[in-house]
């Protein structure tokens, strides 16, 4: 069992003292280098949360719609967890429907429900404070069930803002009629600051900052730095000043950015701009945050990082053959080797996720521990193409689930289900998997 102190109360949110600023790959008996897959960590303690989700009517960006929520809060609250606690989630569902429920997102169902986890740890890197969760997601005016009659023909709609925390403005900076309020952070010049960003297709910055990504999915990785953190649709890593990206889709990162900009300006612009490629939006360049260093907040006059916006792999590093100047030697362009398709993969320590990015006319390469018999359900995390058949399934040790499931459980749901459809009339058009 690990040596970590015993945490206080879970309302106020504080964790145990696992490490310090200056020892962040630490984390009591153990550090960023743990296998956790083979060494069991225990702290011995049970974290508990109740979460009611109900129907409510919110305004993030000053027009009212309907919405879920959790604990009447949207994004839902924030569960922290010391790395080896037991956590029990106790949830009530208040709604007027049923719904699946993911980890740490539920995203583009008919109404978005989602909350953050943070578990602490070790990290990668040293930082002075923990600034919790960041929520990037889109935002529409009109619910999924309003839009999906012309979703059928038209596919899938452009929306209309995004939230940074559950808050934006809407409208033109210079128009009477804008709405909302920002979300702002303030820095102390000379503190640095870790931050969990969870995105849905947004390319996040923060103006003149530089940001240092240090874990992703939740696992420690090598520290690296970079401009622009795209977080695909759902991320991506985009090191724009050097015209690299990297790509994947529903993650989490999270980043380290140095307070050490004062000297600059007072206010920068924080900044969640929707990939192009991706995902269609009306607010592209008003999806904005203020990181101020003054006692309050002002209207920032930063200017954004240049940087190619798209959704693809980082590309290969090119050797550029220089020009011949002195005219000694000839190129021979001939007796190449022939074109091997063959890829290496990396399975010494290769990126723990739990959402990837599967381009367009590419492939996936994955690789799991056969260790739980069931069916589950592999999908694309866009509600939209899930409905329209983007999903598999994967059959893992088929004799063995009759064995530890009830299978009239299953027939009773489907049952229940087929008679409440034939006698409400009611038109299925897809599995319902996100859409309720």
């Amino acid at each position: 069992m690990a040596t970590c102190l015993n945490t206080p109360s879970l309302r106020d949110g504080q964790m145990g003292s696992g490490n310090t600023a200056y020892t962040r790959s630490e984390w009591c008996d153990y550090s960023v280098d743990t296998y956790y897959s083979t060494e069991a960590v225990d702290t011995g303690v049970t974290r508990e949360y109740w979460l009611e989700l109900t129907d409510v009517t919110v305004a993030p960006d000053g027009y009212s719609r309907s919405a879920m929520a959790v604990n009447d809060t949207i994004p839902g609250p924030t569960m922290f967890a010391d790395w080896g606690d037991t956590v029990v989630m106790h949830v009530t569902n208040s709604l007027s429907t049923s719904l699946n429920g993911h980890p740490v997102w539920l995203d583009l169902v008919s109404l978005p429900l989602f909350g953050g986890i943070i578990i602490k740890g070790p990290a990668t890197t040293d930082y002075d404070e923990d600034l919790g969760m960041v929520f990037l997601n889109d935002w529409g005016h009109q619910t999924v069930d309003e839009l999906y009659s012309s979703v059928e023909t038209n596919g899938p709609p452009t929306l209309d803002n995004g939230p940074i925390n559950g808050t934006n403005l809407y409208g033109d900076d210079d128009s009477s009629s804008q709405t909302g309020t920002r979300f702002d952070v303030s820095f102390e010049s000379g503190t640095s600051y870790r931050m969990s960003l969870v995105n849905a297709a947004v390319e996040f910055s923060i103006d003149n900052h530089t940001l240092t990504v240090i874990a992703a999915d939740l696992v420690p990785i090598e520290p690296f730095e970079t401009a622009i953190l795209d977080l695909g649709m759902d991320k991506t890593v985009i090191i724009s000043s050097f015209c690299h990206y990297l790509t994947y889709v529903d993650q989490r990162y999270d980043t380290i950015a140095t307070a050490d900009q004062a000297d600059v300006a007072d206010n920068f612009w924080m900044r969640a701009i929707p990939q192009a490629a991706c995902s269609d939006n009306d607010s592209t360049d008003n999806i904005k945050g203020i990181v101020y260093y003054e006692d309050s907040p002002g209207t920032p006059s930063t200017t954004a990082y240049d940087y190619t916006d798209g959704c693809d792999d980082e590309t290969d590093n090119i050797a550029t053959v220089g020009k011949n100047t002195a005219g000694l030697f000839k190129w021979m362009l001939n007796s190449t080797s022939t074109y091997s398709s063959s890829i290496t993969l990396n399975t010494y320590n290769p990126p723990r996720r739990d959402t990837a990015m599967l381009p367009a006319n590419g492939y996936l390469a994955m690789a799991w521990e056969t260790d739980n018999p069931g069916v589950w359900l592999c999908h694309c995390h866009i509600g939209w193409h899930t409905s329209e058949g983007f999903a598999l399934q994967f059959l893992e040790r088929s004799s063995e689930i009759a064995n530890i499931s009830t299978s009239s459980y299953v027939s009773d749901a489907c049952d229940g289900w087929s008679s409440f459809q034939s006698e409400s009339s009611i038109e299925q058009e897809d599995s319902g998997g996100h859409r309720q």
